[in-house]
């Protein structure tokens, strides 16, 4: 694989860098993403429906966003653990 053609967007609690809730344009490829994976992050997000919809945002058309929750789940990571699906 091409590591030229993969981003990594990891999110620093101090900083706020990485926040899925405010994509900075800098980070949008040219042409869109046509894969995000994200696992394990939708009950962590306090607006999931806008950080789905800023990553939709960068899709390009026909292009496929994989999430995944937790089926149990206890509130871990407090105060950043915000939903049970």
């Amino acid at each position: 694989m091409d590591m030229s053609q993969t981003a990594h967007y990891v999110h620093d609690a101090e900083t706020h860098a990485g926040d899925l809730h405010r994509v900075p344009l800098e980070l949008v490829p040219r042409l869109g993403y046509d894969f995000v994976l994200f696992s394990q992050t939708l009950e962590h997000l306090y607006d999931p429906f806008l950080a789905v919809r800023n990553l939709f945002d960068l899709m390009v058309p026909g292009g496929y966003i994989f999430t995944s929750t937790p089926a149990e789940n206890i509130p871990h990571m407090v105060p950043s653990h915000f939903f049970h699906y």
